[in-house]
């Protein structure tokens, strides 16, 4: 049975649109068959609704913040190892821990007066939805159990919600006079930790900002954009390294439409494939890795235009 992970327009068209049914039924039968299950995420109900970060109002000073120890940190550089001593990292991670905690629990208080708001966004929602019987079950499978915890238990709500909103945001942070690499490199070691916990975290704009570090050359500057991207971030990821379903991790088979932007497919996997490398070389550690494929759907007659897949031999 595979694993399906619909982009958030595609979920829209099919949500909205039955005629995007009518012509995607074939080809998705033909390649998939009738038996599959949908990959749930709170970033696609996030995109879905169409909540933004900008209304938690994340103040500068938890997006610039300055850390305990600030001298010691400005003065590490990421290619001068003897810079970096034990210590030195630890007590970085530790800064950086206390960074996190005053952004959860920042997001957390902001996230209780946003009731109406998601009330309002949940509800404009449904209003678009077709009465078409398909379009109705996908939005149940994919969102049904969010939708409900937030009608009955808004504060479990917030709990659950705010772990992956607070990841968005630490993925983006700079420390005033810190090397960007070095922390995005220790941010990695975040999410690698989380990772084995069987936490699932997308890398997001984390490696966006080690493109240069790892030597590659794009046409665009930036591929996961600062906010609000985290739906391709976590897709990108899953298409690496799987999703965990019944307890094991499982190839996912992706769907989406071509980008809007000028970055590509192949670049975003690319980087998410140097990320991993840069994890288990710094970390000496080794990933499991179950990688799926990308389908990219044409927009208008909705058939597969493209697959792709993650190539593993890259050059850094």
């Amino acid at each position: 049975m595979e694993l399906i992970y619909p982009d958030n327009a595609v979920v829209r068209s099919l949500a909205d649109k039955p005629e995007t049914w009518d012509k995607l039924y074939d080809p998705f039968v033909n390649t998939f068959g009738r038996t599959f299950r949908l990959v749930k995420s709170c970033y696609l109900f996030f995109e879905y609704i169409g909540f933004t970060k900008k209304n938690l109002r994340i103040p500068p000073a938890l997006k610039t913040p300055i850390l305990d120890h600030q001298q010691d940190f400005a003065k590490m550089k990421l290619n001068v190892p003897k810079m970096i001593t034990a210590e030195l990292i630890d007590k970085l991670d530790k800064s950086l821990g206390k960074v996190s905690g005053a952004i959860n629990a920042y997001i957390e208080s902001q996230m209780v007066s946003l009731h109406p708001i998601f009330e309002d966004l949940v509800e404009n929602r449904e209003g678009r939805i077709a009465s078409f019987e398909g379009s109705q079950e996908l939005i149940k499978i994919l969102f049904g159990d969010i939708i409900t915890l937030m009608a009955t238990d808004f504060i479990g709500f917030v709990k659950y919600a705010t772990r992956y909103l607070a990841w968005d945001v630490f993925c983006s942070i700079h420390p005033v006079g810190l090397s960007l690499e070095l922390i995005r490199e220790r941010q990695l070691a975040y999410w690698l930790q989380f990772w084995e916990e069987g936490i699932e975290l997308p890398f997001g704009k984390i490696i966006d900002d080690q493109a240069g570090y790892y030597d590659m050359n794009f046409k665009s500057k930036s591929h996961f954009k600062e906010f609000e991207d985290m739906v391709d971030a976590e897709m990108h990821t899953y298409l690496i390294l799987g999703s965990k379903v019944d307890g094991a991790l499982r190839s996912i088979r992706a769907l989406a439409y071509p980008p809007q932007n000028q970055y590509t497919f192949e670049e975003r996997n690319r980087l998410a494939l140097g990320s991993i490398t840069n994890i288990e070389t710094r970390l000496e550690k080794t990933l499991v890795k179950h990688p799926g494929k990308l389908y990219e759907l044409d927009p208008d007659t909705h058939f597969f235009k493209k697959v792709y897949e993650p190539m593993f031999k890259i050059l850094l």
